[in-house]
């Protein structure tokens, strides 16, 4: 099994995957996020420790996974989703975007030999 290297963390598991059941309680982008955080792989993560290594503010972070869907607040940026995914230890985001593009892998494959 792949090992990722996290600065200060050390070694982790690579992120995991939410079951059908988990994935089917995301309406929005931002129940994704706040479900990522739920099933974090570290339950005692703070997040400010999850800020700081996902490079994000940690501010900003109580915005992502403030439980109001207030246009005002923050969505956690996409240029960062992957880092958030390694940092909590679940691919969540990243699930709920492809099935939100309705997109996988084979898709993908098929069209690049077709171009």
């Amino acid at each position: 099994m792949k090992q990722y290297e996290l600065p200060l963390i050390g070694p982790v598991n690579p992120p995991t995957f939410a079951s059908e059941a988990e994935m089917s309680l995301c309406k929005s982008y931002r129940d994704a996020v706040r479900l990522s955080w739920q099933l974090k792989a570290r339950k005692k993560m703070t997040k400010a420790l999850a800020a700081e290594h996902a490079g994000l503010y940690p501010s900003h972070v109580s915005d992502y996974l403030h439980i109001d869907d207030n246009p005002r607040r923050r969505d956690l940026p996409m240029d960062k989703v992957r880092d958030w995914c390694l940092v909590v230890g679940n691919w969540v985001v990243l699930q709920y975007i492809t099935r939100d593009a309705q997109l996988n892998i084979m898709e993908e494959m098929i069209a690049q030999r077709a171009a």
